[in-house]
C-alpha cells in the first residue's frame, strides 16, 4: 500500500495515473494532476487517469511491477520513501522508475 498522505504520479508506457491517498494534504492533489499535465503537454503521455486509495484497477498496480502482490506494493513504497527523503527533486521521476524496476 502507498503511503496514503501523499499524491503520486505514475507514468508507464501507456498510462498515466494520479493516486492520491485518503489522508493527503489538499494541496498534493492539484500538484499532482499539474505534473501529469506537463507529461501530457511536453512528452505526450496519455491522459491521466485518477485513482482514489482503495480503488485502485489492476492497470495501475500493473503499472507499478506487475499485479496486486503486497510485496510489490511494498516494495516501491519504500523505495519512493527513500526517494523523496533523499530530497532528489530534479530526479525524483527517474527515482520512482528505478524503484519500479527494482521491485518487479
Amino acid at each position: 500500500m502507498l503511503d496514503p498522505r501523499t499524491a503520486v504520479v505514475v507514468h508507464a508506457p501507456a498510462a498515466v495515473f494520479v493516486w492520491c491517498g485518503k489522508r493527503a494534504h489538499a494541496a498534493y492533489a492539484p500538484a499532482a494532476h499539474a505534473w501529469a499535465g506537463r507529461l501530457v503537454k511536453f512528452e505526450g503521455a496519455p491522459a491521466a487517469t485518477a485513482v482514489t486509495q482503495g480503488e485502485e484497477p489492476a492497470a495501475f498496480w500493473e503499472a507499478l511491477g506487475g499485479g496486486d502482490s503486497e510485496q510489490a506494493r511494498a516494495c516501491v513504497r519504500a523505495c519512493v520513501r527513500a526517494c523523496v527523503r533523499a530530497r532528489v527533486r530534479a530526479c525524483v521521476r527517474a527515482c520512482v522508475r528505478a524503484c519500479v524496476r527494482a521491485c518487479v
